[in-house]
Parts: C-alpha cells; structure tokens; sequence
C-alpha cells in the first residue's frame, strides 16, 4: 500500500478500520553536555515526534544511530491511534547500514494487533512508516513509544539536517485531522577527523491542529477496573488517586498479569522510567551502554541512559572499574529523595530552601540536604514524626505519591 499522502485519506482510511546511587558520575553519555528539554514550549506541554541522533559531532566512518520517538502524548494528546512519519535525509553523506531495512515500533501493545501500512527505509534519502490499530477497543497508545532506530555510516565531511517531511498523528474519533503536536529537526556535523564538543543541534515546530473534541479520559472507575488487584489500590487510601493519576497517563504500568502490585517495592530500573515519563524529558540515544549491567536490547534501555544523562541517576564502581546500575534491585526511600532533588533543584521552580531536620536518623546521612530539601518542600514524609527511615525499600504506591507530587510542582 502506498504511503497515506492526505488528510483526506486518512479520512478514508480510519472509516475502512471502522510511554544504592552513589556519588560515583554515570560516565560520558552522547549529548550530555547540553541537555534540553524540547517538550515544553510557549507555555504548551506539546507532544512531540522527536529524531534522537546518538551523536551530533561525529567524522567519517562513525556509525550514528537515529531513533523515533513519540514522547509526551499525555492528557489531551493521548489516546494515540495512528500515525505516519516521514524522515528526509542527505544520502550523500550519511548510509543507512546494510542490514536495516525496516523498523521495529514499540508504540503500540503487541496485543493492539497495530497494523503496519508502510515501512520503508529508502537509501535514496528517505525513512517511512506508518502504523495503526484497527479498533478503537484496543490499547492506544499513550505517553512514549519507540517507532525505531536506524543505523547510518557518516560518507563525508559535511552538516546534514534531519528532516520531517511530514509527521500525522491520529486519535480516536478525530479522523482526518493531523493533531496538534511538534516534531524536532537535528542537525549532525561530520568532520574529516578530530573531535568536538558533543553538543545539541536542533530545532522544533508545531504543525497539526487541535483536536476537534477533547479525547474522553478514562474514569477513576475504569483505571482502577483495569487492574486484577484493584482491591489492593483501594485499601490505600493515602495513595489511590496518586496511583489512578499515573497509571491513567502510564506514568506507572501495571504487569503483564494485570495487577499494580502497589505495596512492592520498585526496582531501580521501574523508577528510571517513570521518573523520565513523569518529568517529560527528551530521549537519548546511546550506542554503548554505560552500566555493565544494562543491555541494550532490556526494555528499561533508553530510560536508564536518559536519566544518567539528565544526572538523575548514578552508578556503582566496583574493584575492576565497571559501573554498575544495579536495574532490578529495589529502590531505597533516600535514593528516591536523591534523584527527584536533583532534577527540582536544576528546575527553576523556586523552591523552598527551608534547612530544618526534624527527623533523628538522617545527622550523617549522605541524603540528607536532598531528604531535608523535599520535606521542607512538602513532597516527602518520614515515616513517622521523627524517622525518615532513608534504608527502607521504596513502594510503588510511596513512589505513586511522590511522584505526583512532583508533577504538579514542576508544571
């Protein structure tokens, strides 16, 4: 089938259907060194197609890898149920490797059934995929997903900007309009030799218009009902409309057997994605793991290398000189109040420097300014009056709260 071209055959074509740390830096990440969050713009939490190349200085001979990703589509923006990319580049200075030929989307759930109209990547200088669900009763897709990733071979020196011809995002009961949604252009740099400051290249539009109705939220009802335990979610009353909050907009997930589990404890790498989701940050692409123990084919992959390199996250050294994340290891209380201090210290928000302690088990704690730093800004509390309880294992319905919190603090 050939590539949907217009509004008006999307038209056609919806009506035939009928997203312990220790001081130890995370290491040298692609990009790094000038990290920006495109998300925000003008006051409009647009979502965004974004083209993450894994380098933007590179010379000739380099392999770059360029991933796609549909990020922020939370809110009004979500409920995805179709789209269509379209990437122009300068064949005479970058190769598509060999071996790829096609893209393998993450976007939608494999059970959705999503329906691949075209998936082409042409070495004449040209990418394209378009995907759907047929039914609107299947998981759309909300908050981020990855279309794909291609690998180029840099030809010659010279400047190449990434471009979106054209990008048409669909949701339910909305056929035919493009939504309203950015889309990012990078420019990569190729030198003969030598190196370079890695630093970001790229700019954003807006194209699409607003929907012509809202998309219809799902109920607290409804978000609880899709959960097998969601007896478990109302026990806490403490915690169940910070959970339905984010399990609604897939900031937390649910397992593969349909339940919350809200008084487990999170690992490391659950935190590392939701805490990327929750604060609406750019993906990153990095072709070499930084943790010995994080593979890039594990699902956590790109949060955990996107978090390390926004600094929210660090790693372990051991005796032979690897860092280590430790992915699947549970989170502690402190190393949650650690990385969500960083990221609100660098926000901007003006928060409260308020340096009273009033817990007794934090004195000579390596967390204690960022413990001190939420309780002072009301996002975090002891366990009880007086304990903090910093070594305690974080659960995913403690993390529910905090994070909410800290959503509603940084928008």
């Amino acid at each position: 089938m050939k590539l949907l071209k217009t509004k008006n055959k999307w038209i056609a074509f919806t009506a035939a259907l009928g997203i312990m740390f220790c001081v130890i830096p995370a290491g040298s990440l692609s990009a790094a060194s000038e990290v920006k969050n495109t998300n925000k713009v003008a006051g409009d939490n647009l979502p965004i197609v974004r083209l993450v190349p894994s380098e933007y200085q590179a010379k000739v001979g380099d392999t770059i890898e360029v991933a796609i990703w549909l990020q922020g589509f939370t809110g009004d923006y979500s409920h995805v149920q179709g789209y269509e990319i379209h990437m122009d580049y300068d064949a005479a200075l970058l190769a598509p490797d060999s071996g790829t030929k096609k893209l393998s989307p993450q976007v939608f759930k494999k059970t959705s059934n999503p329906m691949s109209l075209v998936n082409k990547i042409d070495p004449g200088g040209s990418v394209q995929i378009s995907e759907a669900i047929t039914s609107q009763d299947a998981k759309l897709f909300t908050g981020y997903g990855k279309v794909g990733t291609i690998s180029f071979h840099a030809l010659k020196a010279g400047t190449v900007t990434l471009k979106q011809a054209k990008s048409i995002i669909i949701q339910p009961n909305n056929p035919g309009l493009n939504m309203k949604h950015q889309i990012s252009e990078p420019t990569i740099t190729i030198r003969e030799s030598g190196t370079a400051p890695d630093k970001v290249s790229e700019k954003t539009q807006t194209v699409g218009d607003l929907p012509v109705k809202k998309i219809s939220q799902p109920t607290s009802a409804q978000t609880l009902a899709g959960f097998k335990d969601q007896g478990a979610i109302t026990k806490l009353k403490w915690a169940q409309d910070s959970i339905i909050k984010l399990a609604s907009s897939e900031v937390l997930q649910g397992t593969n057997e349909g339940n919350f589990e809200p008084l487990r404890d999170m690992t490391r790498a659950e935190f590392a994605k939701s805490a990327v989701v929750a604060l609406g940050l750019d993906m990153k692409q990095q072709t070499t793991p930084t943790f010995s123990d994080v593979k890039t084919s594990d699902w956590y992959y790109d949060y955990v290398e996107t978090a390390g390199a926004y600094g929210l996250i660090q790693g372990r050294e051991d005796k032979q000189g690897e860092l280590h994340f430790h992915p699947n290891a549970p989170i502690t209380r402190a190393e949650l109040a650690a990385i969500l201090a960083r990221q609100l210290k660098n926000s901007g928000k003006g928060m409260t420097s308020d340096n009273k302690n009033p817990f007794t088990d934090i004195p000579s704690h390596w967390a204690k300014e960022d413990i001190i730093y939420l309780h002072g800004n009301k996002l975090i509390q002891g366990k009880t009056a007086t304990a903090f309880k910093p070594g305690e294992k974080a659960s995913r319905a403690e993390v529910s709260v905090l994070l909410e919190r800290v959503i509603q603090t940084v928008k």
